[in-house]
């Protein structure tokens, strides 16, 4: 993660603490809707999530209550991580990492992989692909395509995420939109054609919801 996103979450933590807006969800009812739209999308049946990206975890419950699921939470910046924690660590049914998506999947062959307590069914990866502020859009497309195949890689059934479509009247400077074509035929490249696609939810209209399953 850049440093310029890392102060950016860093601030928003420091004025907002645990809540949505720590988060940088400035809509805390559109964050929690979110994460009903990411749940709607798993079948009705106990299963395992892991989600990347899980910030101070206060809508993390979602997963974590959903049909009694277990949850992994990963989360890279320090000060989130101490919240979802305190939050959500002390259950049984939860396990939470400090790491990227990146350190979890290096770690994952040598490490995770082989504790039953690390494994899981499906990766969800919520708002994290928005906010791209002074990073160059390619080259964040290709990191964000790379942790996508990393996410599948490790889950045993597939992925949930969402971001922004490019199909837009304004462009504001900081967030990433993906070009909806390019995507999905790079994720079918990786030999994934299985897709389930919520394209402009009531929420945004150029918000999408994905989900990728691996058979």
């Amino acid at each position: 993660m850049k440093k310029s996103l890392q102060e950016f979450y860093e601030k928003k933590n420091e004025e907002h603490g645990l809540s949505g807006k720590g988060c940088a969800w400035d809509n805390e009812q559109a964050c929690a809707t979110r994460y009903e739209i990411a749940c709607s999308m798993l079948e009705q049946a106990e299963m395992t999530i892991a989600e990347f990206g899980a910030g101070n975890g206060v809508n993390s419950f979602y997963f974590y209550a959903f049909n009694k699921n277990r949850y992994i939470g990963i989360e890279p910046l320090p000060f989130f991580y101490e919240w979802l924690e305190t939050r959500l660590g002390h259950y049984d049914a939860c396990k939470v990492v400090n790491e990227s998506i990146q350190s979890f999947a290096q770690k994952w062959k040598n490490v995770y992989g082989f504790s039953r307590d690390y494994q899981f069914d499906y990766a969800a990866c919520i708002g994290v692909y928005y906010l791209k502020l002074d990073a160059d859009p390619e080259e964040y497309y290709q990191e964000a395509l790379e942790s996508i195949k990393n996410m599948l890689e490790m889950s045993k059934v597939g992925l949930i995420f969402n971001g922004f479509q490019d199909c837009v009247d304004f462009k504001d400077d900081d967030q990433f939109y993906f070009n909806m074509p390019r995507l999905l035929a790079d994720i079918y490249k990786m030999g994934y054609s299985r897709m389930e696609l919520i394209s402009r939810p009531d929420l945004n209209r150029y918000e999408f919801f994905l989900k990728i399953l691996k058979k």
